[in-house]
Formats: structure tokens, sequence, C-alpha cells
């Protein structure tokens, strides 16, 4: 069965689209094996970094998911870390 943990109280302003993907990959994981987080600080001596949500299966390995709450007709096009945002 898999626990999703909530490491930060959710209501911060852009988080309303990152609590439903959160919601969405807590229903999709139901059943399985997995442990995911909301908000999990991954630290190294040079950065501290906290991505949306992290999951760790024991089949699939790390998952990272980033999420941007924005239209899908804004995006213009993604190159590695590079978004490009068209103007309305």
């Amino acid at each position: 069965m898999a626990e999703f943990i909530v490491t930060e109280a959710f209501g911060g302003p852009g988080e309303q689209g990152e609590a439903r993907v959160f919601e969405a990959v807590k229903a999709a994981y139901a059943g399985e094996e997995a442990l995911g987080f909301w908000r999990y600080p991954l630290v190294t001596r040079e950065t501290v970094r906290e991505p949306d949500i992290l999951i760790a299966d024991p089949e699939l390995g790390l998952t990272v998911i980033e999420v941007k709450s924005l239209p899908l007709d804004m995006l213009a096009g993604v190159v590695g870390y590079r978004w490009d945002l068209s103007r309305p």
C-alpha cells in the first residue's frame, strides 16, 4: 500500500494546481508499494532543493515531479531545463 507524506501544508500562492497533481498521483499509486512525499528536501553540500512531489518505488526507482501551474497554450517549448512561454 502506497504511503504519501505531506512535509509542509498546502495553501501557498500557486499551489492549487500542485495539490491537484499530488492527489492524482496518490490515486494512481493506490494499491502499489511506494512512498511519496510532498516537498521532501533533497540536500547536498552545495544546495537544498524541494521537488513538488518525490516518489520512491521499489520497481521504478525515484521519480521527481515538478508542477508548473500554467495553461498548456502558454507553453511554447521545452529544451532541457529551459521552458519557453508565449505571451497571450
